[in-house]
């Protein structure tokens, strides 16, 4: 795979996200990620992790830090083919309770490697988050996503990606759809 698999780790990485039609979602997003990796045989593996995020946010009550967790199983296909599932929970703290939130999601996702450093990666989430206001606001989110991820030097890759979101949420008027552009940059120690 494109990114070192190993036994413990430590990523830092940082984002740009850029909403089509919703541009008060853009953001700016930095963050590090603790964990541990294990393979299971010769095709499963498992990893958990422990995340802190910084987030900028277009309208500063949005601004926020968040933290939380991740699991996730891939199984290994061919040598340059892998599928991966995973579950997230993420707790926002934002500047307003309005922007404040607990967050879970699920998702799957296949990568192919092209080149030994260049992998595309498809993959579909769903997300929930209630948000800490008077009024118990839910949004549920659906995403499709595409991306590529090259290794530029040794231990950092730069990312870019499109994803497709569709919106819902127990307020009326609220639903919508988005195209979601993302640049990154991560670094694996």
């Amino acid at each position: 795979t494109l990114f070192p698999e190993e036994p413990l780790f430590l990523r830092g990485d940082a984002a740009k996200y850029l909403y089509s039609k919703y541009d008060d979602l853009n953001a700016t997003i930095a963050g590090i990620s603790a964990g541990v990796y294990k393979e299971l045989g010769d095709i499963l593996s498992a990893q958990i992790a422990l995340k802190g995020k910084i987030k900028e946010v277009k309208g500063e009550p949005r601004d926020s830090n968040a933290f939380g967790g991740t699991f996730e199983l891939k199984q290994k296909i061919t040598r340059k083919f892998w599928i991966k599932e995973g579950y997230e929970y993420e707790k926002n703290n934002a500047d307003s309770n309005l922007c404040s939130y607990d967050a879970h999601s699920i998702g799957v996702w296949s990568g192919y490697m092209i080149t030994s450093e260049t992998m595309l990666n498809l993959g579909y989430s769903y997300l929930t988050r209630k948000y800490e206001d008077p009024g118990g606001f839910k949004t549920k989110s659906h995403t499709i996503s595409a991306g590529v991820a090259h290794k530029i030097v040794k231990k950092v890759y730069v990312n870019a990606g499109y994803g497709r979101q569709f919106n819902d949420s127990n307020v009326s008027n609220t639903d919508h759809n988005n195209n979601i552009y993302t640049l990154g940059v991560t670094f694996s120690f």
